[in-house]
């Protein structure tokens, strides 16, 4: 087929930077559906007005009349998009109308960039391999610039630092955050709801259940894994045939947001079903609304295809994040012809109410980067067929000056132990830094062969083991094995003994009770002792 067209790809950037720039979570909500106006709304209404009858807004048929289209959306969502034009001159006139939009929309801070491909419909397979890396290459030569900034004489606003441009009752406000509150809608998310009648989505960090004395919230961050190459796999499969390419195209993205959206939901099931449990629900200060119902101790924030973030009450983060994974690893996605392999990973960042909101969702992102690089170097040296699903967390108590990595490197390796190995492939093309006293991250299920020393399912145990009627260890204990953990091997070893002496004994690790594993270098020990105050095993129980 010899029908010369125009393909384009369109990417939204400075989503994160737009979004988190406050810890009010009105004004995250409200950037969050701004990005969604940008990315999806305002491009699929720039499209079929100018087009009207003559725009496909779904590909439903392994077939298409060409003749019948000027404009046929392959995909929209997650942040981008994909559309086919008859004409250059006409989608360059729908990237000029969507750039004032997206601009007035954010108050600048949110741009976007488009790639355009001349195709034939000949091989849609290469035509999106050429289109992705013109793509690739506008975003890293793209020059971002930021609003202008104030002089001496105005007033900057106090969350951006960006200057006051409307006052009203002692408030002052800046145009990127005027517009996140005009955007703001709170029933954004209550589809998410669905059947639940008791409960809302908070609207204030405070209403996250959080008890008086507990400060403690979590950033959830959770992200597919290489989903640019699973796609790029089943485009080169053997089919020729452009239509029916576009058509699985289209289908795999609504596929795979349906796959994300139904997890969530599940999630937010499971959790009410385990608030009705009265012990499980005694972790909670649970407030009530104006009304009957009550704030449900979770909030979404992000819902953008495989790109979650979501906030949560400090002792609800691991857990929440590890179900959301399950969930998903329960979840086939299958598209005509084909059920595709899948996987993705999870960040949590656990923090205090007041830290910086961008810091701790820049945390989350490390995190979540973390459980994919050791998931997939494990995966290649291991030579199993699936990656697996895989979580990494960290609690801050105090400030947070350092890179995640730097800090990992500085603060949890144990005097007296030598330093762990790198993991690493065999070619050495890719390394993951240990440390002493993680273990994590964590695989919440995997491929049958991995080593089950990654399952998560061991951190629960020890979890268990620690705070468990029968076997349970004094609190003072506990902080104090944590303490010595954090000195030296020489303290840990004489505080054990003096604990077996005692009759206090540590709760095995793979049948072994010993504190340190991997020839004396490494102990999955801290990482139970940091969670005991931020997790919360009966879940587990509860779901069953």
């Amino acid at each position: 087929m010899s029908v010369d067209k125009i393909l384009a790809v369109y990417d939204v950037t400075g989503i994160q930077n737009f979004i988190f720039s406050t810890n009010r979570l009105k004004e995250n909500l409200g950037g969050s559906i701004a990005v969604k106006k940008a990315s999806e709304d305002m491009l699929e209404e720039a499209i079929t007005s100018k087009f009207k009858n003559t725009t496909l807004k779904e590909i439903d048929n392994e077939k298409i009349n060409w003749n019948e289209y000027e404009a046929v959306i392959v995909y929209l969502g997650g942040g981008n998009a994909m559309v086919i034009f008859k004409d250059k001159n006409k989608a360059k006139e729908i990237t000029m109308e969507l750039s004032k939009k997206v601009l007035e929309l954010s108050g600048g801070l949110l741009s976007f960039n488009v790639a355009y491909q001349k195709i034939n419909l000949d091989n849609f397979s290469q035509d999106y391999n050429k289109i992705f890396k013109k793509l690739v290459s506008k975003k890293n030569n793209f020059i971002k610039t930021n609003p202008l900034l104030g002089i001496g004489i105005t007033k900057s606003e106090l969350s951006s630092g960006l200057p006051v441009q409307f006052g009203k009752n002692n408030e002052f406000l800046s145009l990127p955050t005027k517009r996140k509150r005009e955007n703001y809608n709170s029933s954004h998310f209550d589809y998410l709801l669905e059947g639940i009648h008791d409960y809302i989505f908070p609207l204030k960090l405070e209403n996250l259940g959080q008890k008086t004395g507990e400060n403690y919230i979590s950033i959830v961050h959770i992200d597919g894994d290489n989903i640019g190459k699973t796609i790029h796999d089943f485009l080169n499969e053997s089919i020729d045939d452009y239509d029916f390419s576009l058509y699985r195209m289209s289908k795999f993205s609504s596929c795979f947001n349906k796959m994300y959206i139904d997890a969530f939901k599940e999630v937010i099931k499971d959790l009410v079903k385990s608030l009705e449990n009265p012990e499980f629900k005694k972790n909670f200060d649970l407030k009530p609304t104006n009304s009957e119902v009550k704030y449900l101790p979770i909030r979404p924030i992000i819902l953008k295809g495989d790109d979650i973030t979501f906030i949560t009450n400090g002792k609800l983060g691991v857990n929440l994040a590890a179900l959301f994974l399950k969930k998903l690893s329960e979840s086939k996605l299958e598209i005509p012809r084909k059920n595709i392999p899948h996987s993705a990973s999870a960040g949590v960042a656990i923090v205090k109410t007041t830290f910086p909101f961008d810091k701790a969702y820049t945390i989350g992102e490390e995190l979540c980067k973390s459980a994919k690089k050791k998931g997939e170097i494990i995966q290649i040296k291991d030579g199993l067929t699936n990656r697996g699903f895989w979580l990494d967390f960290h609690i801050i108590q105090s400030g947070f000056t350092s890179v995640l990595s730097e800090t990992r490197k500085t603060q949890y390796n144990i005097q007296g132990l030598v330093f762990p190995h790198e993991l690493e492939t065999s070619d050495k093309q890719m390394s993951y830094k240990q440390s002493s006293l993680l273990w994590r991250p964590w695989c919440i299920t995997g491929d049958s062969n991995l080593s089950s020393k990654y399952l998560f399912s061991n951190l629960r145990s020890l979890i268990q083991g620690f705070v468990s009627a029968e076997d349970k260890w004094p609190k003072s204990k506990v902080k104090k094995l944590q303490q010595f953990l954090t000195a030296s091997k020489d303290k840990v070893e004489h505080f054990l003994l003096r604990m077996e002496s005692r009759k206090i004994i540590l709760p095995p690790f793979q049948k072994i009770t010993q504190i340190f594993h991997q020839k004396e270098t490494m102990t999955p020990y801290y990482d139970a002792l940091e969670l005991l105050d931020f997790y919360l095993p009966q879940m587990e129980e509860i779901l069953k």
